[in-house]
């Protein structure tokens, strides 16, 4: 295999490899009865600075409006996610993350991104995981660079 064929087979193995960790979110989601659209709703509003109405998320998923707003409505009931009022106008309601719905996004990533590849990891040699590391570092430092 020459240079670029290995480097086309890192890719392909980075994708496999985000594919399979994304698949074990999904799991965990499911296994705390979220559907896939709801975690990545909760995900979506998690990541926000300023928080988002029900119209705007409805933009955002491309859904009607009383759709997105029954899925808001399915999520709260939950507690994962609570409604306020807008602080310039009462009317407009936001959506925000409750603790409740961060401990749970912390919960499903630190089993799927930490214990899940961890476990992986551990099946590598002291070897293995050095040049792992240390190539990680490298691609990270140039990818910072450029």
């Amino acid at each position: 295999m020459n240079k670029t064929e290995k480097i086309q087979g890192i890719l392909d193995r980075t994708d496999k490899l985000d594919y399979i960790i994304h698949e074990k979110h999904h799991e965990l989601a499911e296994e705390h009865n979220l559907t896939l659209e709801q975690y990545h709703l909760i995900l979506y509003i998690n990541r926000q600075q300023t928080p988002r109405t029900v119209g705007e998320l409805a933009v955002i998923f491309r859904n009607a409006q009383n759709t997105m707003s029954e899925k808001i409505i399915r999520i709260e009931e939950k507690g994962l996610i609570t409604k306020i009022k807008d602080e310039r106008d009462k009317r407009i309601n936001k959506v925000v993350i409750t603790p409740l719905g961060v401990e749970l996004i912390q919960s499903i990533r630190r089993k799927a991104g930490g214990e899940f590849i961890i476990n992986a990891i551990n099946t590598l040699t002291i070897e293995e995981i050095d040049t792992y590391y240390d190539v990680l570092g490298k691609l990270i430092d140039f990818l910072n660079y450029i």
